[in-house]
């Protein structure tokens, strides 16, 4: 996906409109958004309680054997 993408979805959507990341079907919070010149990428910073909830309820451990 590049920025062009990015911008013409954001602008499609109603002006106070939340954006979310969806991570394995689950809603996740955007902290923070800036730009890695070293990579050449927008970066999109992901609440980590909201991602350590979802790594929880999707790969739990194996119960002991």
């Amino acid at each position: 996906m590049n920025r062009d993408d990015v911008i013409s979805a954001i602008a499609a959507q109603p002006f106070d409109a939340d954006v979310r990341v969806n991570l394995i079907g689950r809603y996740v919070d955007i902290t923070f958004v800036r730009y890695d010149p070293e990579r050449g990428a927008i970066i999109l910073d992901l609440d980590p309680d909201d991602v350590e909830c979802i790594l929880r309820t999707f790969f739990r451990r194996r119960p002991a054997e």
